[in-house]
């Protein structure tokens, strides 16, 4: 029997835009790390953050004008891909290659890259088959979020880039040297099912203590004081916390297997 196929005759124009403003960004990336300098590959990565905030903004926008389907979640996933998963893949290569590493055989780089390129492919048709319009579908993740994933990335890769003759440069000179096992370890966290919170829905929804406030408002000075600096801190906790929050759960209460809610690949 023929499988019927719909025709997409209408889209929602606002959140479409800011989808394709993602893909465009990883786009961009790629193009800034063809180029191979470090300023080049420092811009690529600013390029991946950026798409970050497209990101969040397409799901928010879809789901505040009640305009959220299929055909927007497939082209989030489609641009995803490509900004989260090929450009942060791509990035790391070239980081290493820059570097020299010789500790590491390039065949061996280029296994990890696409290793991980791999599982933010797996994680986001996992995202499509899995997700459903229910309330109880925005509340945590099943696995890393690609863009949190390439955001540890990109924030490592943006305070690589800083000059030699600050301090902080001087510090970070090597920082490089952990992005090969970054790449193996961001690849098996976004595949796995361990739960991550839905940042947004975190701070958004409901009520919280007034040291809620105080906190929200320390992060967002630490942010504009430290800029990269924070966000790399910030993308570590929370790349952390899924692992530590599982292994504390299964502690706790061993006998249960643990169950986590899917929310939307947005991350935000």
């Amino acid at each position: 029997m023929p499988i019927k196929r719909r025709k997409v005759r209408r889209i929602a124009i606002v959140p479409t835009l800011l989808t394709l403003a993602n893909g465009v960004c990883g786009f961009l990336a790629i193009t800034q790390i063809g180029e191979g300098h470090v300023e080049n590959l420092v811009t690529a990565a600013q390029l991946i953050l950026l798409a970050m905030i497209f990101d969040a903004l397409d799901g928010a926008v879809a789901r505040l004008a009640h305009v959220a389907g299929n055909f927007g979640a497939q082209l989030d996933s489609l641009c995803d891909l490509v900004t989260f998963g090929a450009a942060p893949a791509y990035l790391a290569m070239r980081v290493v290659g820059i570097a020299n590493d010789a500790y590491l055989p390039p065949q061996i780089l280029v296994i990890l890259a696409a290793f991980y390129f791999a599982c933010a492919a797996v994680r986001l048709a996992r995202f499509n088959v899995e997700t459903s319009p229910e309330e109880s579908s925005h509340q945590s993740f099943a696995g890393l979020p690609s863009p949190a994933a390439a955001g540890v990335l990109a924030t490592l890769i943006w305070v690589w880039g800083q000059p030699a003759d600050t301090m902080m440069g001087r510090l970070v000179t090597e920082i490089h040297h952990g992005v090969p096992f970054l790449l193996l370890v961001l690849g098996v966290l976004m595949i796995s099912r361990v739960r991550y919170e839905h940042m947004v829905s975190r701070f958004i929804r409901g009520t919280h203590p007034f040291v809620r406030l105080v906190e929200v408002l320390l992060a967002i000075v630490c942010l504009a004081a430290l800029r990269q600096y924070a966000l790399g801190l910030g993308f570590g906790i929370y790349m952390i916390s899924g692992p530590v929050l599982h292994v504390k759960q299964r502690l706790l209460r061993p006998d249960v297997e643990p169950e986590a809610p899917l929310a939307e690949e947005d991350f935000f």
